[in-house]
């Protein structure tokens, strides 16, 4: 059987769903929206827009946003969490490149790959233009792509030979940059897309980076499988599809069989009946800075809604309609290239 007839099996083997496997429930999602508007919020995005995880106004929008809940959120509440975003953030990355007129610590202002991908996200996703607010961002992007089209949030990555690119660096940015219309792109920002699409073929949407200052990462390829809400910035590799996919879609190309077939292999075997499963927190582990007289490390701050949608074992609504609408798109995308 051919590498094509394999996926096209595989696709027809998941069976239709309704519509109501789509839905979420409105759990928690009422005391989020009253969170974000309190006090305590406003304090944290007068002191910074991202800190602390996962309760401020950063992260609670994104988790709305993954949920569908945008339209619920109040627009004082997007035009403040806008206003601080761009009086905080500066274009550059690296140390080295800091502007000179940065007031304290200079790193809380010069923003990483997947910290300005998902930035992006969140601002479109509540209707704000990101070209007003970060007008610098698609430059940005460019700038910091690797010479595998990959990117890395590690400042040392860039230096390293060969360059170690990650897949949490690259994905969204990637999606940052599809959410323009390919209209509005100059040639750069054009082929930063070309590129970063590439690199996704090139890893197969599972592989890890090759290159040994990133040799870490052969550890998440196990990870990466295993289906993740919310996911944040961190990738897996349905997420990884459904990028590709929309390139595919937007930019009218062809999708390599052997780039999607082992991500469609991997969501069909663990998901038979369509429904995705939530099967990881990809924000275990991870702490947070508080600013109380200085920049310091504490653990996490987590809420209702958060600790409710991220529960393994749950069947997520929002994932199940993601790889139905994927699984759409396959088909599609196959009578139109003939794969």
């Amino acid at each position: 059987m051919s590498d094509a007839a394999r996926l096209r099996q595989l696709i027809d083997a998941v069976p239709t769903l309704s519509n109501s496997d789509f839905v979420e429930s409105r759990d928690g999602v009422d005391e989020s929206i009253r969170f974000i508007q309190s006090a305590q919020a406003q304090d944290w995005l007068e002191k910074h827009p991202y800190w602390p995880k996962w309760s401020a106004i950063w992260w609670q929008l994104q988790l709305l946003r993954e949920l569908g809940f945008e339209s619920l959120v109040p627009r004082s509440v997007v035009e403040a969490f806008a206003k601080s975003v761009k009086s905080t953030f500066r274009d550059a990355f690296f140390e080295s490149e800091a502007p000179a007129d940065i007031v304290g610590d200079y790193g809380q202002s010069l923003p990483c790959p997947c910290q300005l991908g998902n930035l992006c996200l969140v601002l479109r996703a509540y209707g704000v233009d990101v070209d007003q607010t970060l007008p610098w961002a698609r430059n940005w992007f460019v700038r910091y792509q690797m010479s595998d089209g990959g990117m890395s949030c590690d400042e040392a990555a860039y230096q390293a030979s060969p360059q170690a690119s990650s897949m949490v660096g690259v994905i969204s940015c990637f999606e940052a940059m599809l959410g323009w219309e390919p209209s509005q792109l100059n040639d750069d920002q054009a082929q930063f897309i070309e590129r970063a699409a590439n690199h996704l073929v090139q890893r197969r949407l599972v592989k890890a980076s090759t290159a040994p200052a990133n040799a870490s990462e052969i550890a998440d390829e196990a990870d990466w499988k295993q289906a993740a809400f919310p996911r944040f910035y961190f990738y897996d590799v349905l997420r990884g599809l459904t990028a590709l996919v929309e390139y595919a879609k937007r930019y009218n190309r062809p999708i390599p069989v052997e780039a999607v077939l082992p991500a469609v292999e991997s969501l069909v075997q663990r998901f038979p009946d369509g429904r995705i499963q939530i099967e990881r927190q990809s924000y275990e582990g991870c702490r947070t800075l508080m600013m109380e007289a200085d920049w310091e490390r504490a653990d996490a701050i987590f809420h209702p809604l958060l600790n409710r949608v991220s529960q393994i074992g749950r069947i997520s609504p929002s994932l199940t309609r993601e790889w139905a609408r994927v699984r759409g798109d396959l088909q599609t995308l196959f009578s139109l290239t003939h794969v």
